[in-house]
């Protein structure tokens, strides 16, 4: 997407610019800083992560420890005080 956002910068004559987004929004934000910095002069990334197979990995570290600092096993903290967050997500 972030060849197609740069093609769209350009047609428009857009030289540099700020870009922001939000989610997967700032994933293709961060790609488009990286691929085409002559387009981007800051980015704006906001509840977004860079993404990779190395994030997913930490992200699972980090949510094991959070588990082990709860006293609850990894697999438990959907769990949190009797909320089951995937039924919530089920239902939104």
């Amino acid at each position: 997407m972030a060849p197609d956002i740069a093609g769209i910068l350009r047609a428009l004559g857009i030289h540099k610019t700020h870009v922001a987004g939000v989610s997967l929004g700032g994933t293709i934000a961060q790609a488009l800083a990286l691929q085409q910095p002559d387009l981007v002069d800051r980015p704006v990334l906001l509840a977004t992560s860079c993404g990779g197979r190395e994030y997913l990995e930490l992200m699972r570290d980090l949510w094991n420890q959070t588990a082990a600092l709860r006293g609850h096993p990894p697999d438990d903290m959907k769990l949190e005080k009797g909320i089951d967050h995937d039924a919530r997500r089920k239902n939104d």
